[in-house]
């Protein structure tokens, strides 16, 4: 059957389900294309961008944690003191180079893909926010500014320092990873909000707790960002994804008419389940009679996420699911 040509980017937006559903027939690849040039999609692009390299920092700063947290581990053997081990030690201060080095410049990063989307989708009071949350202590100075330190000058060193304690609960232990204020200052790149906050440090500082506290405002932030953008440019959003959910209904009804035609199925349908619901899901499915009507509509409840099915597929579902599996005729596509 010849299809109409029909291509949503010959026509001005915003577009109806009926033109969406043209273009996809004449073209699926190109109409997704055009749907995806919407402002609503490079909206939504852009925010996942921001939210992955939040994502990226975040678990930079893990990795560094976590790296503190094994050096406490394996540092309380005493044969790791040994001489022949000196190479394993210097190993936990390279490590905790790179983590500091990747956790900086993961934290650059973020701020300059967060100034980029702020500047081509404005948020409102995102300034106001961004004093908020973090405050006016110069830690984001000093850590944006620890990147260039690393990159331009050498890599940031911190030494670790073991301390005991005894208490009326027992021994305590505490590892820390230290980085020096005199060290640091020999580097003359840094910005005078840096430069306050290392004032404002005693001679050794302790590097979890910087990132600690950093990674909660970054949380903190970016979830705010999220939202704030979301609501900010809702409508952009929302016709995007209107767009794309015509955009795939229609092709979810294709394949859901494909797949009710076929009568060469010999396994049973059931077993596909797996592939398309979650185990409690399929608990859910499997607390109906098997195959009644109530079964077969809680399974499309579950699947047909784009309201695909309408009442003449379903019927067609019902009839498809009850006769399955099918004799041994026909060649099994599924």
């Amino acid at each position: 059957m010849l299809v109409q040509r029909f291509l949503l980017s010959e026509h001005e937006e915003p577009w109806t389900e009926e033109q969406v559903i043209k273009a996809v027939a004449f073209d699926f690849q190109k109409a997704r294309r055009d749907i995806d040039g919407t402002v609503g999609a490079r909206i939504w692009a852009a925010l996942g961008e921001v939210k992955d390299s939040h994502w990226i920092l975040d678990h930079a700063i893990d990795d560094l944690l976590e790296g503190i947290n094994r050096f406490s581990h394996r540092s309380q053997y005493q044969d790791f003191w040994l001489r022949i081990n000196e190479d394993e030690r210097d190993e936990y201060t390279r490590n905790m180079k790179r983590n500091l080095f990747n956790a900086s410049s993961a934290l650059t990063a973020l701020v300059d893909h967060t100034r980029n989307f702020s500047r081509a989708y404005p948020v409102p009071y995102i300034a106001e926010m961004r004093r908020k949350i973090f405050g006016e202590d110069n830690l984001h100075r000093f850590l944006f500014d620890l990147r260039n330190y690393s990159v331009h000058w050498r890599p940031a060193q911190a030494n670790w320092n073991i301390s005991v304690a005894a208490g009326e609960a027992g021994v305590s232990r505490t590892v820390q990873f230290l980085l020096s204020k005199s060290t640091l200052l020999e580097w003359n790149g840094w910005k005078s909000d840096a430069i306050e906050f290392l004032k404002s440090r005693p001679e050794k500082f302790d590097v979890r707790e910087l990132f600690v506290e950093y990674q909660s405002r970054a949380r903190e932030f970016q979830s705010w960002l999220q939202s704030a953008a979301t609501f900010s440019h809702y409508p952009h959003l929302r016709q995007f994804f209107e767009y794309k959910r015509w955009h795939e209904r229609f092709l979810d009804s294709c394949e859901w008419n494909a797949a009710v035609a076929f009568r060469g199925m010999t396994k049973e349908p059931y077993e596909l389940l797996q592939d398309y619901l979650t185990p409690r899901a399929i608990e859910v499915i499997y607390s109906y009679d098997l195959k009644s009507d109530e079964q077969i509509d809680r399974i499309v409840a579950l699947v047909d996420l784009y309201d695909a099915v309408d009442d003449s597929l379903r019927a067609k579902l019902h009839d498809f699911l009850r006769q399955a599996p099918h004799s041994s005729s026909g060649e099994e596509t599924v």
